[in-house]
């Protein structure tokens, strides 16, 4: 859910909050009764005295006070509704209604129950300061001595620190690395474990930084440090580290110091060593850069020389291509496999020799882009070898025993570049070529398998799906062809060979007579296509499904918000940091059960409303469960679940009941606040999926309490399994 911002205020404020040289009038359209203060007490906005005609009032020690005079200051749009006697105050994306003599308020279309009413007096509008302050996320403050109340949009409020260096310290089999930086007041740090790229992530706050850049470091912890300005107001440091990377933090006027904490690793440590991927690397599926992805956040701040262990959240299950890329090490060395690598008349290729090559099979892999070959009955040693020859396509080579009868060979390389291989004078020659394709992006790896089509428009619209192109089966449904007009992309012709699970090639062809582009996926089995275009990313998603069969069970896990969505924001963390983890730790005990799921996005992704629920529906999935993260003022907390109403199964499982029981779980296990069901029918996730739905909101971001919870390791994981026990109940009574 999106931030709506929090202040606490003073008792002080709450008692004595009017405007300019104001004494309190009672003369308000109320039955209640409003007490008067002969007190003058003075309002300043954004350091400017204001001026009305009318005065605050006290009424149940809360100040109300004219609505134009003081938020329009602040850059509030104030309107009003004579029919529904309804005043409007909108800054940003919040907008809030206040209805004369109603204690409910609308607040970005939630009702919200307030201590005080909106009046009318004098034939003005005055609203509860209180409220109205929090809900657009103001600083307020209040001056005894000078009988001041002082209102702020935060934006004007501390001065921007200022990231000017960051400096590398080898330290012994430890390494330092010290960020200076001015007039900083906080940070957020987290450890990501991926199986490709473990990082440590800073964020600093309020903070500034001119230079976006990166370290190369040859050091047994760090492979690279790099840097941008993540956000407007958040600056981000990242260190590209190994697997067993720990850390310490020391917090010094002026300088953040994090020391790293070697263990003396081995194996799978060593892989992706030389890799030093750069701030916004692309995600597995969406090709726009978005920064490094936060999966798997910690306390935040970390205390001063607190030792952080490393937490492993985000290991992918057994079976997925991620976990087949790399050879497991061993200290053996059978020997048998010998690898080269060279260049012939500009053309990079890698030759193999060994025993025998019969069976043998080769794959693209992405995220990062590779190729392995796999050899039967070859021998080689259990440790990896590597050979980094730095070519213009080929980054490096590795290979070792990959079970105890298959030898791996892993060529990095740049970019999706084109393959062959053939026997040369008994030996395996594995040719690379540049990629055949531009603006277009291959992806395999996790749930979330299909193409990118950068610039594309090939469908129109959400809710009413308008398709820019004909799509068509052949060849016993393995074939799919998907043919549109080519002005609607701009596409080169070719091949793309694949050879993984799903495809065999990928083939664009243009008809020129016609005037058209089509894009054939030769595949193993028959699978669904589905295509959406998403303006905001100026692309054309063409993701790969394989639905459930007739009997068969499979539930759709929604990881809510995701890249340039963040959903709430509160303590310096987004929300969608914890969707994701938690997201993650229900599809990994799913999978673990044998049941099968689908992740929406597995990593910091935007992917549209409409697309989440198409996807659920093309699957023909069972469930369908979106996982999100509440916001509102501080002093809202809990759990509660949402649900569309009156969605069943064809044997009349609902929505609601799906909710309760996750609802029940959740509160159960947790020990939260029970904020019960809510219904509603509107929101996109919920409506446009035709299958029993439900969108579980954890906990409140902004409440510290809840935070503090959403922050602890072991609450996700609770989180996670409430969930799956849920899901597992559902399922049982389906």
């Amino acid at each position: 859910m999106r931030k709506i911002g929090s202040v606490l205020l003073s008792s002080a404020i709450s008692l004595a909050m009017v405007s300019t040289s104001f004494s309190a009038d009672p003369g308000l359209t109320s039955e209640k009764t409003v007490h008067n203060t002969q007190e003058n007490i003075n309002i300043k906005v954004n350091g400017v005295s204001v001026k009305s005609d009318v005065s605050p009032v006290i009424k149940d020690n809360r100040t109300l006070v004219p609505a134009r005079a003081v938020f329009e200051q602040l850059g509030a749009k104030i309107t009003w509704d004579e029919k529904n006697r309804q005043v409007g105050v909108t800054l940003g994306e919040d907008k809030i209604l206040l209805t004369i003599n109603n204690k409910k308020a609308s607040v970005n279309n939630k009702n919200v129950e307030m201590d005080v009413p909106a009046q009318i007096l004098n034939n003005r509008t005055l609203v509860p300061l209180r409220f109205v302050g929090e809900q657009l996320n103001m600083n307020v403050s209040w001056n005894a001595a000078q009988k001041l109340v002082t209102v702020d949009n935060k934006k004007n409020g501390n001065e921007m620190a200022k990231l000017d260096n960051i400096v590398y310290t080898p330290e012994g089999k430890n390494d330092k690395v010290t960020l200076h930086i001015t007039n900083y007041s906080d940070y957020n740090i987290f450890k990501i474990d991926d199986p490709n790229k473990n990082r440590i992530v800073v964020d600093l706050p309020n903070t500034s930084m001119t230079i976006k850049n990166k370290i190369n470091i040859k050091s047994a912890q760090i492979k690279a440090i790099r840097y941008s300005q993540f956000e407007e107001k958040v600056a981000r440091v990242v260190l590209d580290v190994n697997d067993k990377a720990q850390y310490k933090v020391e917090k010094l006027p002026d300088k953040l110091v994090l020391n790293i904490l070697g263990t003396g690793i081995s194996g799978r440590g060593d892989v992706d060593r030389d890799e030093t991927p750069t701030v916004g690397a692309t995600p597995k599926f969406t090709p726009t850069p978005l920064q490094t992805p936060t999966l798997t956040p910690t306390n935040t701040p970390v205390p001063t020389t607190t030792y952080t262990p490393t937490p492993s959240v985000t290991e992918k299950p057994s079976g997925s291509a991620e976990s087949t890329e790399t050879p497991p090490p061993d200290s053996e060395d059978i020997g048998g496999l010998d690898v080269k690598f060279s260049i012939e008349n500009s053309k990079e290729k890698v030759i193999i020799d060994a025993e025998s090559y019969q069976g043998y099979n080769i794959t693209r892999f992405t995220e990062p882009d590779r190729i392995a070959v796999d050899i039967p009955n070859a021998k080689t040693s259990k440790d990896q070898q590597t050979v980094n020859v730095n070519g213009k396509y080929i980054k490096k080579i590795r290979y070792a025993m990959f079970d105890d009868k298959t030898a791996r060979v892993v060529l990095d390389v740049t970019g999706q570049v084109q393959f062959k291989s053939d026997i040369e004078d008994g030996k395996l020659v594995v040719r690379v070529d540049p990629p055949v394709f531009r603006n277009i992006k291959y992806s395999n790896m996790g749930d979330r398998v299909g193409l990118t089509i950068s610039g594309a428009t090939l469908t129109e619209g959400g809710e009413n799906l308008k398709k820019l192109y004909s799509g068509s089966y052949g060849e016993n449904n393995t074939v799919y062809t998907i043919t549109f007009p080519s002005g609607q992309a701009n596409l080169d012709t070719g091949i793309m060979y694949i050879d993984d699970k799903y495809l065999k090639t990928i083939e664009i062809k243009k008809d020129s007579s016609q005037n058209t582009t089509s894009i054939v996926f030769s595949a193993n089995e028959k699978f669904v296509y589905q295509v959406f275009s998403r303006s905001n990313l100026n692309d054309t998603a063409i993701t790969i499904l394989k639905p459930a069969v007739p009997g068969e069970k499979l539930v759709v896990i929604d990881p809510g918000h995701g890249g340039s969505e963040p959903g709430a924001e509160s303590f310096g963390t987004v929300e969608k940091t914890f969707n994701l983890d938690i997201s993650i730790r229900l599809d990994k005990l799913l999978k673990q059960a044998g049941i099968r799921s689908y992740i929406i996005r597995e990593e910091d992704a935007y992917i549209g409303l409409y697309e989440r629920a198409y996807i659920a529906n093309d699957l023909n999935a069972t469930l369908f469960l979106s996982i999100h993260n509440n916001a509102f003022h501080s002093r809202e907390k809990g759990t509660e679940t949402l649900y569309y109403p009156n969605r069943s199964n064809s044997k009349g499982f609902t929505s609601k009941r799906f909710a309760q029981l996750i609802q029940d779980n959740l509160v159960g296990s947790l020990h939260t606040k029970n904020r019960g069901l809510v219904e509603r029918p509107n929101l996109v996730v919920l409506k446009a999926t035709k299958m029993p739905a439900a969108l579980a909101e954890v906990a409140f971001m902004t409440n510290k309490d809840d935070f503090a919870l959403l922050q602890s390791e072991s609450f996700r994981q609770k989180t996670a399994e409430a969930l799956y026990k849920s899901i597992v109940q559902s399922l049982s009574e389906i």
